[in-house]
Parts: structure tokens; sequence; C-alpha cells
């Protein structure tokens, strides 16, 4: 397959995720993995988010988008592989929702996202001896040594870029402003799931939680509901006919 390098001319015109498998600590059932879930600026090679969970699935990842977005900007574009995490119908909505493009490479195409999967090299590399000699058992251990070499990379001078990823990233956002969301309630509302319920006497329920309803909606066979999975136990959104 003919390869072509690129890089895009602005930050935030397209982010690149993926999932590394990345350090094992003492679980219940014995030694598990930690997963860091990075999303890397195509054009400053910034990393944007780099959270670690004992779990890769769509349910993190969209969390880890929603800590990048608020913590910097709303992308454009983001290309992910074919993993469970990122083929995601509530991901795809909710980037609908925020005008974001989501691009799913080819399967087993590493390198159609391959400045993170450079990165992942890089990560390793870097953390590896610090993980063995600190030897976390948590994994906000594993996130402390994470984040404290990302801060590191962010002022180390890339040769892809021929800068600093801080330096490429900040003089970009001076020359072209990236799109930033209204709020921290509007973002929090932009990742509420949606699901389709029927009304059992004046109740719905998602994940075994009950939610009263208006008392005009009982037995109706079709709402639309919007909540917050962080918050379970909060407010719901019910619409009907629109």
């Amino acid at each position: 397959r003919i390869r072509h390098s690129f890089i895009m001319e602005n930050v935030g015109e397209m982010w690149q995720a993926d999932t590394c498998y990345y350090f094992k600590i003492p679980m219940k059932n014995g030694m598990g993995w930690v997963y860091v879930q990075g999303i890397l600026d195509d054009t400053s090679r910034y990393i944007t988010a780099a959270r670690c969970y004992t779990e890769d699935n769509a349910a993190n990842f969209r969390k880890t988008l929603k800590y990048a977005i608020e913590h910097h900007h709303i992308p454009s574009l983001v290309v992910v592989d074919n993993g469970a995490p990122y083929v995601d119908k509530d991901l795809l909505s909710l980037c609908n929702r925020l005008g974001i493009a989501l691009v799913n490479t080819r399967a087993n195409d590493g390198a159609g996202k391959g400045a993170i999967e450079r990165w992942w090299q890089t990560l390793e590399g870097a953390t590896m001896l610090d993980l063995a000699i600190e030897n976390p058992e948590t994994v906000e251990e594993v996130q402390a040594i994470v984040d404290k070499w990302v801060n590191k990379y962010h002022h180390r001078v890339n040769r892809g870029i021929g800068d600093t990823p801080l330096n490429k990233y900040t003089d970009s956002i001076a020359r072209h402003p990236v799109r930033k969301p209204a709020s921290k309630a509007w973002l929090d509302e932009q990742f509420y799931l949606t699901v389709t319920r029927s009304v059992r006497c004046t109740a719905v329920q998602i994940n075994a939680v009950k939610y009263r309803v208006p008392d005009e909606l009982a037995w109706e066979k079709n709402v639309t509901v919007r909540y917050d999975p962080e918050d379970i136990a909060g407010t719901i959104h019910i619409y009907h006919n629109k």
C-alpha cells in the first residue's frame, strides 16, 4: 500500500486517538492491565488527553474525549481504529452533536494513525523504567507517572515538527483560533446518552434505576430519554413528539 506523509496545517483540525496496553497492577483476581487511552493533536503532536483505566471500553473513551475537549477545545476531526471503544453509536451520536467528524481507519492498519502509534513507542520507552522502580499499585499512581512524563514531553523538541509540542500548539492557536465549548454545563449536556424507552405506568427504567415521568405520558410506548451516564441518579430529560 502506498503511503504519503502529511501533517494538518492548524491545531484542532485532526486528533488521533488510540489505546495502549500499558502496565500491570494488582487487582481482585490477580495482576491486570492498565489501559492508557490517548488523544494526540496531529499538527502539534500535543497530547490533549492520556487517561488511565482498568477497562478499555466505549464509556471510558467518551470520558477521555470529554476530558480533552474540556481542557482544550473541540476538534474538527477525530481519527480512531475499529476497536470496541471507538465503534460505538453513542460516540458517533455525541460527535455529530459537537460537529466532529469521526473517522475509523481500515482494520489492522496502524499506519492509518501513525502519529499516535509512534507516540506510544516514545511513551513506553520513556516511562517503563519509572514504572518498574516506583512499582505503582493503583490506576491513580500509574496516571500520576503518565501525567508527569506527558508534561516533560510537551516541552521537548519533536523531530517530526522541529519544535516542542507546546510551542507548536500555542503558536497555532494564536494564528488560528480553535472552537471552545460554550460552557461546562453545555458540554456536559452534549455527552448525555440517548435511549428510547416505553413508559410502564408512569415510570421508565435505565440501568436498573426507575424514574418517574409526567402523568400525561403514562403507558406511552416510545419516549426519548437523555441522561448523564456519570450521574445515573440525577436528572433525566424526557422528549416526546419533539
